[in-house]
């Protein structure tokens, strides 16, 4: 979707681990404990590094606004694995379907006709337009989302600790430790991670969504790995370095630009109002082709007052599940 650049929003993410963390790697060793976290090496060092996945940070981070979202209106936003046969034989409403499958089954439908024998699949303009929320902004099987999460790494001289934690299954009837049961896993603590998170053609409402996870990281209030039920996986994010950059050629006017200004067609379902404006009004460089602009720790928190409140009021108010990605309407060319 849209083959141009027209803004950006990027910052640094420290990662520390208030609790034990542990992203298993899926391979157990001979000798050792029976789960063990992923690592790299990298740098040169003689021996391999915990890190993590930028995979399992957009995981968690994308399950969190779900349930955000699903909150305040549940057929907002789609279960991302969830097929249609699956829904049938679970009897699970058909609002909750994958956006992807939804676009399959209808392309097999050949809604948008046929192309060398084959289905047409639908133009991506209709794709971004109709998925939900969450999907148009980390992606879907149809598009690529907005949101790019990097592997977050230690933090260059800086110490961790891997230690062993044991486990036993616990027998359901006796209340005590079921036999033969007993397991190890190395986790990690004492840890502090970096990645970055960059967000390219963002809407502002967009930027809401992410100040929710900004803030929510920081209040220690996501997990991440495994064993979050047993103690594992509390961990502190604070934001350093935010930018916000804007193409050149662009008047700002001194305005946050949401893709909807850009475009300013209400193509890809956009608004043309699509801005904020900051109480503290940030300055830009200008930066080769960017205006770019580094947002102190005032500008930051007034951004994301603002694009909070943006994002809220599109959820609460004139978001609406489009009638053409509803189960019963599939293949019904409604």
């Amino acid at each position: 979707m849209l083959k141009k650049i027209f803004n950006e929003f990027s910052f640094d993410l420290i990662i520390d681990t208030v609790d034990p963390i542990i992203i298993k790697s899926g391979k157990a060793s001979v000798t050792g404990p029976d789960d063990n976290p992923v690592k790299i090496w990298r740098g040169g060092k003689t021996e391999a590094e915990p890190f993590i996945p930028g995979s399992s940070l957009k995981g968690v981070i994308r399950s969190h606004i779900e349930s955000i979202v699903r909150t305040e209106k549940e057929e907002l936003v789609c279960m991302p694995y969830l097929r249609k046969k699956d829904a049938v034989n679970e009897k699970i409403a058909g609002y909750n379907i994958s956006c992807g499958e939804k676009f399959q089954q209808r392309m097999e439908q050949e809604e948008w006709g046929k192309e060398g024998g084959k289905p047409k699949e639908p133009p991506k303009e209709t794709v971004y337009s109709e998925s939900c929320p969450v999907c148009k902004l980390f992606g879907s099987t149809f598009f690529k989302g907005r949101i790019a999460i990097s592997d977050a790494y230690l933090v260059p001289e800086t110490t961790y600790v891997l230690e062993e934690r044991d486990g036993v299954a616990i027998d359901r009837f006796t209340g005590g430790a079921a036999s033969g049961a007993l397991f190890q896993a190395e986790v990690v603590s004492q840890a502090q991670f970096k990645t970055k998170v960059k967000i390219r053609n963002f809407e502002c409402w967009q930027l809401g969504m992410l100040a929710i996870i900004m803030n929510d990281l920081e209040e220690e209030f996501i997990q991440i790995g495994s064993g979050t039920s047993r103690g594992f996986g509390r961990i502190k994010g604070t934001v350093k370095n935010a930018t916000i950059r804007f193409f050149r050629a662009k008047e700002t006017n001194c305005r946050i630009l949401g893709l909807g200004s850009f475009l300013n067609n209400g193509t890809y379902d956009t608004s043309k109002d699509d801005f904020l404006t900051l109480d503290n009004v940030p300055e830009y460089e200008l930066s080769g082709i960017w205006k770019t602009c580094n947002l102190n720790q005032q500008q930051l928190d007034d951004l994301k007052t603002k694009a909070i409140n943006y994002f809220y009021e599109k959820l609460s108010g004139q978001w609406k599940l489009p009638e053409t990605m509803r189960f019963d309407n599939i293949g019904q060319g409604v």
